[in-house]
Order: C-alpha cells, then structure tokens, then sequence
C-alpha cells in the first residue's frame, strides 16, 4: 500500500491475491474504476487537446481569411509562395487549445483500450493517457481529473499582437488527454504541443495501482459476502453504518485487502466520523480474532434482542399510556391523549431510545467486555438509522460501494 497526502492507494498485486490480475482488471472496465500508474521521476506530464495533433501548418495557412495574410504564412512555413491549397482547413486553428504541463501529478490514468492490452500481457508501452492524479486542496483529498485549465492558443506567428501562452484566457472542461515528456522539454514548442518530446512508458500489471476508495468495489462479492458470517439480512440494513462495517469486515477479514483495518479506513471509504471509524476498525480487527468471544454474530444478536424484540415491548409499552377506550370498548386515542402524543410523545420515545440504547452499551461492556471507549459507538453503529438523532447522521454520511 502506497501512502500520498494522507490517501491510500492500493497495488493491484497486493488486492486479492487469490484473484488473477486479469481477472482484477477486467473487473476494473466493467465498473469503470480507474487504474492508475506512477509517473517516472525523469518526467513531467503535460496536458493537450486532443485534437491538437490533428493540426497540419495547411490548416494553419488555409484558416486565414484574407489571401495575402495565407501567402505571408506559406511564405512563413514554406519559404515561398508554392501554398495553393484551396480546400477548408480541416482543423480550426481558433477552436483548438494550448498544451500546458501539469505540475505535481503523483498518479495518471489509463485507458480502458490500454487495461484491454494488459489484461493479456505483463507489460505494454503506453503514450496517452486519461486522466491524473491530483491533491485538490479544497475537497481535501486525491482526486483523478480529466479535466486541466488549459489556454487558447494563437497559431498565426505572423500577427505582431501575438500573445504569449501565459498570457491568454484559461480553459476547463475541455475535451484533454495526457502524455509524458522529459523534465527538460521546454515550455513552447512548435504549436506549443511537444510532438517530438513525448515518450513511451512501459506500464506494467502488477505496478497498477487503485484509489483506496475504489478497492472495496473490486474485490466485494455479493455472492461470496451471502456465504459469509459478515452477511447482514435485509432486517439489518436499517443501520446503514451496520451494513458498510460488515462489508468493510468482509473485505478485510475473508477477502484479505489487507492484515488490518486502520482507524482512518471506514472515514474516507464509507464516510464515518472519526469516532464511528475508529470504533469500526476496532470491530473489524476484533471479529478477525478467534479467540475473543465477541464476534459479529454477537452485533446481530444484540441488534434482534434490543432493538428489534425489546424495543417493540418499549413501544407499546409507551403507546398504552396514551390510548383510551370509547363506550363500544374500541381503543382508540382521546383527544387529551392526541395532545399528549403530538406535543410529548417524542420527548417519551427519545427516552426511551435512550435506556434501550443504555442497556446495548452495558451488555457490551459487562457480558462481552467491550472497552467502555467503544461500546457507545458500537451501539450507535448497530442502532437502527431512524433511531438515531439528525446530528449524528449529519457526522455520520456513510456511504455504500456502489
């Protein structure tokens, strides 16, 4: 596992390694995660239109609407006047953007017709890329764009207003791919793309690496997780935090993404807080050893004993101290009885969400020895969703692998 600015990226090698790599990368096309490759020391990448190459000195001349501004071109390019091409340029110079380099790029992206290639060789060369690999600072994480700001470009050398690169508008969501050029390429070159500064790298199978966020979608297995002791039944999935732990467990504990969960892991995979992936890790950690008597089965017995048959009995327990019967001796509701339901029953289940909640975290502690710095977490994360307050779900925003 590679460590970059606080995220992960995982080896393919290291993931599963009961699985055949090709079987991993085709895995990776089907549910369009990407793969990603180092970049070399010795090279920078730099960021094109796409269509830029495409760009012939004829497109350039033919775009020039007057004849003698075509004749000084030719006379530019070709040393005389012999230009006499009467076709429309193919290419519009004005529509086209510059090439520019993208700085601190860790990672960059294949393509799916490249990890088609590798699946059925150990190693390919490769010169265009999808996408990179950057920090954005303002979400606070690595992100894989595919996306630079780029500038428009002037291709006509002639025009005394010529503008310098630098100097020119910048661009996004345009239409870019990605190549590698030596450190020493300078920053303009012919039509500011580095056509002849572009080299061929060598990517191999076992040096493709994956977002930490995009691990638990490639090795997960529904069929596999069903046949599990991690498997978590419909009934369960009204704790959304329940149902990723178990899958997060599954992962690390039968499917083997790695020795241990870290307390960071469920925080930037499935987005719990930081108590909630601490406590997680520690769950998933704790299942892995045999010897300990608490297991997860112990989480699904506590989560049907508290919050399933006991807290029914709680419920109607509280529904009868507000229900009255009528003359026929049909219950029903007496009107003092609304205004006891709609102005106090919350407060009263609140309560009672409460002591229920009290009894699991005491279970945890007492009967299977739980630390007392857990067992409220551990609480939280089993109780179901619609029992939890809105300030915890709000801390809380715990997403699936999908």
């Amino acid at each position: 596992m590679a460590r970059l600015a606080n995220k992960c990226v995982y080896k393919l090698g290291d993931i599963d390694k009961k699985l055949p790599i090709s079987l991993k990368l085709q895995r990776c096309i089907e549910l369009d995660i990407p793969v990603l490759i180092k970049v070399p020391d010795a090279f920078n990448v730099w960021a094109i239109d796409v269509q830029l190459h495409k760009l012939t000195i004829d497109d350039i001349i033919q775009s020039e609407i007057h004849p003698a501004d075509r004749g000084r071109l030719a006379r530019y390019f070709y040393g005389d006047d012999t230009f006499t091409s009467i076709q429309p340029a193919i290419t519009r110079p004005s529509s086209l953007y510059a090439s520019t380099t993208v700085r601190d790029v860790e990672y960059i992206q294949l393509s799916t017709v490249d990890i088609e290639k590798l699946k059925v060789s150990e190693s390919i060369g490769v010169s265009e890329f999808k996408g990179v690999f950057l920090f954005d600072k303002e979400l606070n994480q690595l992100v894989l764009q595919s996306s630079i700001p780029v500038k428009t470009y002037n291709f006509n050398p002639l025009k005394k207003d010529k503008k310098t690169i630098l100097d020119i508008i910048e661009h996004i969501d345009i239409n870019l791919t990605f190549v590698l050029c030596d450190k020493k390429t300078p920053a303009i070159n012919e039509f500011n793309f580095p056509l002849n500064d572009v080299v061929n790298h060598s990517a191999f199978a076992t040096e493709c690496y994956l977002e930490e966020k995009n691990v638990p979608k490639l090795i997960f297995n529904e069929s596999e997780y069903k046949q599990s002791i991690y498997h978590l039944e419909p009934e369960y999935h009204s704790s959304l935090a329940f149902l990723a732990m178990s899958k997060a467990a599954f992962n690390f504990n039968v499917k083997g993404t790695s020795k241990d969960i870290d307390g960071d892991y469920l925080c930037r995979v499935h987005g719990f807080s930081k108590s909630w992936g601490k406590c997680g890790a520690f769950l998933v950690n704790t299942f892995n050893r045999a010897e300990d008597k608490f297991s997860f089965t112990t989480l699904k017995d506590l989560f049907q004993k508290h919050w399933v048959i006991e807290y029914s009995k709680d419920v109607l327990a509280l529904d009868k101290t507000l229900k009255d019967k009528d003359s026929a001796g049909n219950s029903k509701l007496s009107k003092t009885a609304k205004k006891v339901k709609s102005d106090k029953y919350k407060a009263s289940l609140a309560k009672v969400i409460k002591a229920r909640a009290s009894e699991v975290t005491n279970e945890l502690e007492v009967v299977y020895g739980v630390p007392s710095g857990y067992a409220s977490y551990v609480e939280l994360i089993i109780r179901p969703d619609k029992l939890k307050n809105e300030k915890t779900l709000k801390a809380n925003k715990i997403k699936g692998l999908s």
